[in-house]
């Protein structure tokens, strides 16, 4: 996938240090291209291990906990924007990977930024390397090393030169296995 310029950056929230820093180089994308940043959250974190569940909710626990998640994604990053008003906030109430499919296909982000809290943990059931690496759309995993921060899918590596990172400081993910359902 070629792509001539981004029009939208797509942020997964993660409340945390690696979620901030994620967070702030979405926001320098947003701001450096004059574009929408669209923050993402999840009724359930697709941080989670695989087999975790969460109990069944009627309906109108399951309307209070998106109310709560809206709320809290809006107060956690008012302060944190800044004055960037091209902000846009969306709670997920279904499976990850079919969620960011949609908002991809929506033209809500072109280049997706996941916060990578660990080598090997889980996103959307699968370990984060594997869903990057064959999602459809240019995916930056950002984490909290040091010398390497970024991660890029290939669809993002094309346009390495165009997401502000210097060099050394950026590694492809390579891929893992061919069953991810991303």
């Amino acid at each position: 996938m070629t792509m001539l310029s981004l029009t939208a950056v797509g942020l997964c929230a993660h409340y945390s240090p690696v979620g901030d820093r994620a967070m702030r180089y979405a926001l320098g994308l947003a701001r450096k291209y004059d574009i929408q940043l669209n923050i993402f959250t999840f009724l359930r974190s697709p941080f989670r291990r695989p087999g975790e569940t969460e109990p069944e909710m009627s309906p109108e626990e399951r309307q209070q906990k998106l109310i709560r998640a809206d709320r809290r994604i809006r107060e956690y990053y008012e302060d944190r924007l800044g004055d960037y008003l091209q902000v846009g906030f969306r709670v997920c109430e279904g499976r990850e990977n079919i969620e960011l499919r949609r908002c991809l296909k929506r033209k809500e982000y072109d280049l997706l930024v996941i916060p990578y809290l660990e080598t090997g943990g889980n996103f959307a059931g699968v370990p984060i390397e594997e869903f990057a690496y064959h999602f459809m759309s240019p995916v930056v995993l950002v984490g909290r090393w040091r010398k390497v921060r970024y991660y890029l899918n290939p669809q993002a590596a094309l346009l390495a030169d165009k997401l502000l990172l210097f060099k050394g400081t950026w590694r492809p993910i390579r891929p893992v296995s061919s069953s991810c359902p991303a």
